[in-house]
C-alpha cells in the first residue's frame, strides 16, 4: 500500500501488478480513471414567451433569477439556449402522420385518422405532398383497415381473433370523427356502416341479455363509446340507444373518471338528461387545477393516464366537451368559455414542450385540436431558457432544479435491516467498513410529464454496485433502462409522468479511505432546459 498526491488533471492511472519466478512471470493491469473532486455543474431558468409580451424583459428576469441561485459563482458562464416556437413544433408533427404503419386493427385505424385528420383545410397547408400523393396514403390506411375488418363489420385486435366490440367502438369512433370534421356524411361510409351494425347487435344482445337475467346495466367503455359514437353521427335514437342512455342517466353506483364525465356532457346535451350534462361539465371543471405557467389541467387520479400518452385524451375530450355544451351549461362555469379555453389548450402546447408525442390517437387529437383552433395569443408562444455552468467544491453544493427535484441518501445494511446514515458538512456521521451493504435511495420529483429522461448518478471509488450488468429494470412504479459505468449509474426513462418516486439501487463497500460521492444529476434530454441536482457526499471508509 503506498500514497500518492495526484496533480490537478491528471490522465488516468495504467496499475500492473507482476508476479515473477526464476522461470515464469505473469501478471495483469488496468487503468484507474482519475476524476477531480471539484465539480462541474450546469443549471438553467426556463421561461416562456407570449406574443403579447416583450421577450427582452422575460429574458433578462430570467438571467437575474438565475444570477441569484448561483450568486456564490459570479464566474459562472451564462447563455440563451436555442428558443423553440410551440405552434411550429406542433405543426410539424403533420408530414409525420403521411406513413404506412404496421400493428394491430387499432394502429392502421390511427394512421387512417392522422391523414385524413392532415387533408382537413386547417391543417392542408402544413404539407409539402400533392393531392395525388395524400390521397394515396389515405388509399392504403384505408385498404390496410378494410383488409382487417371480418364479415360482421366488427375488428378484432390482431388479425384471427375474434371481433371485438371495444376495439371496433374505439375504430368507429375514429372514423365518425373524421366523417364529423370534413362534413361529409360517406366519407368513411364502406368501413363505419357495417362497424355500426355490428355494436348496434352487440349492444342489443346485451340490452335483452340484461333484461332477460334481471341485471343492472352497467356502463362501461365500450357502452361509453357506443353512446358518444351515436351522439358524434346525431344518429335517431332506438330502443338500444334509449335503454343505454337510460342506464348511463340513473347509474350513480360507478363513480364515472374525468374522461367519462367529458363523455357523458356530451352524450346527454339536449336530452332529457340535459340537466346532468350540465352536471358533468361543471364537475370537470371543478376537478382541475390552473396556473399562469402550465394553463388549466387535471391533477386527480380520476383523470387515467396512459403509459406514453399522460392524461391528454382526458384534456382533449374536455375541450371537446366544452365546445358543444350549451349556453345553461357554460352559464355554471366558474369562467366564460373561451377563457377556460384557452388555458387548457396552454397545458397542450406546455405538454409538448417536454413530450415527443408519437403518432398516437391521443397526440393526433391534441395536434389537430390546436392547430385548427388555437388562439391567436397561443401561437406565437416560444419556449426557452437561461443556462449557467460553473465549477464548484462539494461543500459549496446544495440539491436544486428546475421541472425535478432530486434526493440522494445513503443507507447501510446493518442486522437485516436498512438504517439511514445521517448527514453533516456534506460527510456521513458513521464510518462503514469494507464488505458492507449499501445503497443509494433516490426521491424523484418531477413537476409535470416528461418523455425522455436521464438520471445519472455519481458512485465513491469504494463501492461497486452489487448487481454489475446493465439491462431494463422495474423500480417500484418505474421502468427504466440501468447503465452502470466505471464511475456512475446512468437510469433512462423512456416515460416520466409527474409525481414523485422513490427507488435504490444496492453496492457492496470494497475499500477504505476517505471517497468523495458526487452527485446525482437529473435532466429531460428532450427539453434539456430541465435539469436538477442533489447535494453533494463524502464517505468514509475504515479498515
Amino acid at each position: 500500500m503506498w500514497e500518492w498526491e495526484v496533480p490537478e488533471a491528471c490522465a488516468p492511472i495504467l496499475v500492473r501488478a507482476v508476479a515473477k519466478s526464476p522461470a515464469f512471470s505473469d501478471g495483469e493491469e488496468h487503468e484507474i480513471p482519475i476524476l477531480p473532486r471539484n465539480i462541474s455543474l450546469t443549471v438553467a431558468q426556463p421561461f416562456v414567451v407570449r406574443s403579447q409580451e416583450d421577450k427582452n424583459t422575460i429574458v433578462e428576469k430570467a438571467k437575474a433569477d438565475l444570477q441569484e441561485r448561483i450568486s456564490k459563482h459570479k464566474e459562472a458562464k451564462i447563455e440563451v439556449l436555442t428558443e423553440r416556437n410551440s405552434y411550429q413544433e406542433v405543426a410539424e408533427l403533420v408530414p409525420q402522420w403521411m406513413q404506412v404503419v404496421k400493428g394491430s386493427s387499432y394502429d392502421q385505424a390511427v394512421n387512417l385518422y392522422a391523414i385524413q385528420c392532415a387533408m382537413t383545410p386547417a391543417l392542408r397547408p402544413l404539407l409539402s405532398l400533392s393531392d395525388s400523393e395524400i390521397l394515396a396514403y389515405q388509399q392504403s390506411a384505408f385498404d390496410r383497415l378494410k383488409a382487417k375488418q371480418t364479415a360482421e363489420g366488427g375488428w378484432s385486435w390482431f388479425s384471427g381473433m375474434e371481433a371485438s366490440p371495444y376495439i371496433t367502438s374505439q375504430i368507429a369512433i375514429l372514423l365518425a370523427r373524421t366523417e364529423v370534421l370534413h362534413q361529409q356524411k360517406d366519407f368513411n361510409h364502406e368501413l363505419l356502416e357495417p362497424a355500426l351494425k355490428f355494436l348496434d347487435e352487440k349492444m342489443k344482445e346485451q340490452m335483452m341479455e340484461n333484461k332477460k337475467k334481471e341485471w343492472k346495466p352497467y356502463v362501461g367503455e365500450t357502452e361509453c363509446n357506443y353512446l358518444y359514437l351515436c351522439q358524434l353521427l346525431q344518429r335517431k335514437e332506438t330502443s338500444t340507444l334509449r335503454y343505454w342512455l337510460d342506464a348511463m342517466g340513473q347509474d350513480d353506483k360507478y363513480p364515472y373518471s374525468m374522461y367519462g364525465k367529458a363523455v357523458q356532457s356530451q352524450v346527454f346535451t339536449s336530452t332529457k338528461f340535459d340537466e346532468l350534462a350540465q352536471i358533468a361539465l361543471q364537475s370537470l371543471l371543478e376537478h382541475t387545477v390552473v396556473s399562469p405557467e402550465m394553463g388549466r389541467y387535471f391533477d386527480t387520479y380520476r383523470a387515467l393516464q396512459g403509459y406514453d400518452s399522460y392524461r391528454i385524451p382526458t384534456q382533449v375530450m374536455t375541450l371537446e366537451a366544452l365546445a358543444k355544451a350549451s349556453e345553461a351549461a357554460c352559464q355554471r362555469l366558474p369562467l366564460g368559455r373561451q377563457q377556460i379555453t384557452e388555458e387548457m389548450q396552454l397545458w397542450l402546447l406546455q405538454s409538448k414542450h417536454t413530450q415527443v408525442w408519437n403518432n398516437s390517437r391521443a397526440t393526433t387529437d391534441a395536434a389537430y385540436s390546436l392547430l385548427s383552433s388555437l388562439d391567436t395569443s397561443l401561437r406565437g408562444l416560444t419556449w426557452g431558457a437561461v443556462s449557467a455552468t460553473y465549477t464548484a467544491t462539494p461543500e459549496e453544493i446544495t440539491a436544486q432544479g428546475s421541472g425535478f427535484q432530486i434526493e440522494r441518501s445513503l443507507q447501510v445494511l446493518h442486522d437485516g435491516k436498512w438504517k439511514t446514515l445521517s448527514v453533516k458538512n456534506n460527510q456521513t456521521s458513521q464510518a462503514l467498513k469494507v464488505g458492507d451493504h449499501v445503497r443509494w435511495v433516490y426521491t424523484l420529483k418531477a413537476d409535470r410529464d416528461f418523455d425522455h429522461v436521464c438520471l445519472k448518478s455519481a458512485r465513491p471509488a469504494a463501492f461497486e454496485s452489487k448487481h454489475p450488468f446493465s439491462g431494463m429494470t422495474w423500480m417500484n412504479d418505474l421502468t427504466a433502462y440501468r447503465m452502470v459505468r466505471d464511475t456512475e449509474n446512468e437510469y433512462f426513462f423512456e416515460h416520466l409522468p409527474k409525481g414523485e418516486y422513490r427507488f435504490d439501487d444496492e453496492m457492496v463497500v470494497i475499500r477504505s479511505g476517505e471517497f468523495s460521492g458526487g452527485i446525482s444529476t437529473v435532466q429531460c434530454t428532450f427539453a434539456p432546459e430541465f435539469i436538477a441536482h442533489s447535494s453533494a457526499l463524502d464517505v468514509l471508509v475504515k479498515h
